[in-house]
């Protein structure tokens, strides 16, 4: 006969509650162990924190140590290259003053020989003399008896001005052509090239038969042809154009007024370089044989040389 139905449930719960107690006690042991083994994690988290804390602060410290330490080198550098720069300054001073004083020095050699130098071929030419020389070599004065004075009630006209007084407000003394000359010399020297243009134009309408006269004109030509490559250096290509376009136009003249003188091949040389500026290979070509065919011996022509086997080469 089975038991009934209520004693095998109750049965059956007290035996569930047995093994659910008996799994109980063996889980406890365990979750200790993992919340002691967590504990210990934890505190050597922390540990490890504080650890790096402290050194995250110790190289602060050590970086601002630092950064003060370069901040002072750094402040005395700068005091230092202060001083110097003032001793630079002082001295860059005495060397400008020194350089302008070279540069007066060349500038006066340079007009002594532009002014100086030997007549083109070595042939005696036209030359300016100097005032005392003029006066020694000039001719003598012709006496000249006066006339008796006319009466007082019958004023006669004036005496005309003899030759001597033509020839002195007619021709200006040669030193007035020497110093237009210098100054005209003086301002291509300084890169002051119109004021150079005007001087020099100046000195051939007034002094035209003169030695220097063709040396002026030369100069007229590279005062263009330098001022054509200060505006090119600017950027400004349209005034460029027109200034190499009147260097050429000048240097062509060298020749024309003056085909024995000695600035012809340097003439021709830059006029052809003022071509090949304008885009003009052809004709800076047939300049530079010219100038070769012309006058063979002369420096120009070994240039010209170089310049057209470029230009072939191309």
């Amino acid at each position: 006969m089975s038991p009934p139905r209520g004693r095998g449930w109750v049965l059956g719960t007290a035996g569930w509650l047995i093994l659910t107690g008996c799994a109980a006690q063996e889980t406890t042991p365990l979750l200790r162990e993992d919340v002691s083994r967590i504990r210990t994690d934890l505190a050597r988290l922390e540990q490890s924190i504080q650890r790096g804390q402290a050194e995250v602060k110790a190289d602060l410290q050590r970086g601002e140590r630092q950064n003060a330490q370069t901040l002072t080198e750094l402040q005395r550098s700068l005091a230092q290259l202060g001083t110097r720069l003032e001793d630079i300054s002082r001295e860059t001073g005495r060397i400008q003053g020194r350089l302008d004083e070279l540069r007066r020095r060349v500038d006066t050699l340079a007009l002594q020989f532009e002014v100086g130098g030997p007549p083109p071929g070595g042939a005696p030419g036209p030359r300016i003399a100097p005032p005392a020389e003029a006066a020694r070599t000039g001719p003598a004065p012709v006496p000249v008896t006066p006339a008796p004075a006319p009466p007082a009630s019958a004023p006669g006209p004036p005496p005309p001005a003899g030759p001597g007084a033509s020839a002195a407000t007619s021709v200006p003394p040669a030193r007035q052509a020497t110093d237009l000359y210098q100054t005209a010399y003086i301002d291509y020297t300084r890169g002051n090239y119109n004021l150079a243009i005007a001087a020099f134009k100046e000195f051939i309408r007034l002094y035209p038969e003169t030695d220097l006269a063709e040396k002026a004109q030369y100069w007229v030509g590279e005062s263009h042809f330098s001022l054509a490559r200060d505006l090119q250096g600017r950027g400004d290509r349209t005034r460029s154009t027109q200034e190499f376009e009147r260097a050429v136009q000048e240097f062509r003249r060298v020749l024309i007024n003056h085909p024995r003188g000695d600035r012809v091949p340097t003439a021709l040389y830059k006029e052809s370089l003022a071509l090949l500026e304008l885009q003009q290979p052809a004709l800076a070509e047939a300049r530079l044989q010219f100038l070769v065919d012309q006058f063979p011996s002369t420096e120009e022509a070994v240039k010209a040389k170089e310049e057209l086997a470029k230009l072939r080469r191309r």
